[in-house]
């Protein structure tokens, strides 16, 4: 399963962007420091190989709603850095990993110049409103329609989950993980 905070953290830190492949690296602490998810040799940069030939193309424009209504389009977006985590409930590797993913949206999200938004596009308002009772999630999560998950999130027809796209400030996939 890819661990993508060191990743985005790697972005903010750098103009050249890698790529991760590892398990835990992620510190259960509830404001980790950059020290804490930085990258180190246990967790190398690592991009993985199927989507090697899109990293680097301009990313599609998307428009999606969350849960309590709030428009996310990709022209108000342009310019930060957008994190998209591609789930469904029934994942349980994408299920396992949203403490981790809470850890790091609590790190940054008071920073404007990063958005994280967590994209579901198998199931219902209502089943999802039902997960999070039981589940925290601290970041906004969309629904989108089935057709549209593919072009943005598949890679050759396919998509595994999760799957983790960072979307630079140009507007470029700048890392793919899945």
């Amino acid at each position: 399963m890819p661990q993508v905070p060191a990743l985005l953290t790697l972005l903010l830190l750098l103009p050249v962007f890698g790529h991760s492949q590892t398990p835990d690296v992620m510190p259960k602490s509830e404001k980790p420091s950059l020290g804490e998810i930085a990258p180190t040799k246990k967790y190398p940069l690592d991009s993985s190989k199927e989507f090697l030939p899109r990293i680097g193309e301009t990313f599609s424009d998307f428009e999606f709603t969350d849960l309590h209504g709030k428009v996310w389009r990709s022209k108000d977006l342009r310019g930060k850095i957008v994190y998209l985590n591609f789930w469904f409930t029934g994942c349980p590797p994408c299920v396992k990993e949203i403490p981790d993913l809470n850890a790091l949206y609590s790190h940054f999200q008071k920073n404007r110049d990063v958005v994280m938004l967590s994209i579901d596009g198998f199931e219902s308002k209502e089943i999802l409103d039902e997960f999070i009772k039981k589940t925290p999630f601290s970041f906004p999560i969309c629904i989108i329609d089935m057709k549209e998950l593919l072009p943005l999130a598949g890679n050759k027809g396919r998509i595994g989950f999760p799957t983790h796209l960072i979307i630079n400030r140009e507007w470029k996939l700048a890392i793919a993980a899945t």
